[in-house]
């Protein structure tokens, strides 16, 4: 399985781009659903082996435990972890605390078998009985569990004060004017963090703010103008960092964002920044609908549209002429251009065009599809 990195933009922007985000889109590629595989297989087998030559032996478990330290070109080296696995760790000469290379060390106490106490895995059975509770209704509808919870922070005497306590966990811990930080029972403010239902996203990586905040902008309605993406601080400051602008006035950027990333003559395309550019194709709110088109004409003189507009349809570029003349085929007509046997594969294309042309998510829609819920997992 080859990691292929996602490039948001073309040229400069795209190099940039890549260049921020690739370490974030490595760890997506790692959550793959046939590395998730490997890691289950792992978690299964690992408790079962009680020794460094069991674990030497099984090819697959050893690859996850010697990735998990970047240390995957050792694997062929069995005599090397061998003696690292059964290295004495309570012991300052033994052969893993001699070793410079801490992930070494760490791979001994994490899988090694030469303490009194044997490898230090957590254990894959430790119950989490919150786990499944994603918001406060689904913790206060539960009583059996809520009762649980309350019990753990000693707060038994609220259990009936349903209202209450909804204020408290749906209160923003991090701020200290916000319900639960204003009350005098400290323990209130522990229960609210454990749960943290209302706390502000932490972000790891630009890529990460970007695809979060488009995501939860996007929930509802959808984000369908460049007023809107400028109005949400959030959002806009993500924007700002992940295309590393250097202008960021509102005025400027509005300009940006609805200018039509395909003609040669509009104001994105004037700029000697190509990160403009950038920004401008990945939210699309320039992009010309095409529905509007009343001749070929006008597709046909922006040709990366038409390439973008073919792409929809899976259709390679057959010439200008070819086009116009699918274009303006009479599709009732069985004589017709378009319907011609060898020319049938575009008939959905002409139709789309004269009648009514399918919607197509952004790029950066695109990009939080793909992405987002392997994000939230990292």
């Amino acid at each position: 399985m080859t990691f292929s990195p996602y490039v948001l933009g073309t040229g400069i922007a795209g190099w940039n781009f890549l260049d921020r985000t690739r370490v974030q889109q490595q760890q997506i590629f790692e959550k793959s659903p046939i590395l998730d595989r490997a890691v289950q297989d792992f978690t299964q087998k690992i408790e079962g082996i009680q020794s460094s030559d069991q674990l030497l032996d099984d090819y697959n478990v050893l690859k996850v435990a010697l990735g998990a330290f970047g240390l995957e070109e050792d694997i062929n080296n069995r005599a090397f972890i061998k003696k690292l696995l059964d290295s004495d760790l309570s012991e300052p000469t033994s052969f893993a605390n001699r070793l410079n290379d801490n992930r070494y060390l760490g791979l001994a106490q994490t899988f090694g078998f030469g303490g009194e106490t044997g490898p230090q895995l957590p254990s894959s059975s430790v119950e989490k009985p919150y786990a499944n509770v994603a918001s406060p209704e689904d913790l206060l509808s539960n009583q059996t569990l809520l009762n649980q919870a309350l019990d753990d922070f000693g707060l038994k005497k609220y259990a009936g004060n349903e209202f209450f306590l909804m204020r408290v966990l749906e209160s923003d811990t991090t701020d200290p004017a916000s319900f639960v930080n204003r009350l005098s029972d400290s323990k209130l403010a522990d229960f609210a963090n454990a749960f943290q239902f209302n706390q502000p996203p932490e972000y790891t990586s630009s890529m990460e703010a970007l695809v979060g905040e488009f995501n939860a902008m996007n929930d509802g309605n959808g984000l369908t103008t460049a007023d809107e993406l400028l109005e949400n601080k959030d959002l806009l400051a993500a924007v700002v960092e992940s295309f590393d602008l250097e202008y960021t006035n509102t005025i400027f950027l509005k300009r940006m964002l609805e200018s039509n990333p395909y003609d040669p003559n509009s104001p994105v395309n004037q700029q000697e920044d190509p990160r403009y550019l950038a920004m401008s194709r990945a939210f699309g709110f320039g992009i010309p609908d095409i529905n509007s088109f009343t001749s070929p004409e006008e597709l046909l003189a922006q040709p990366q549209l038409l390439e973008d507009a073919l792409e929809q349809f899976n259709l390679s570029n057959p010439g200008e002429q070819y086009i116009r003349d699918v274009l303006e085929s009479d599709l009732s007509d069985p004589n017709s251009f378009v319907n011609q046997p060898s020319n049938l594969a575009f008939y959905d294309f002409a139709e789309a065009f004269q009648n009514e042309w399918p919607s197509a998510p952004s790029r950066m829609q695109v990009l939080a599809n793909e992405v987002g819920g392997k994000l939230a997992k990292l």
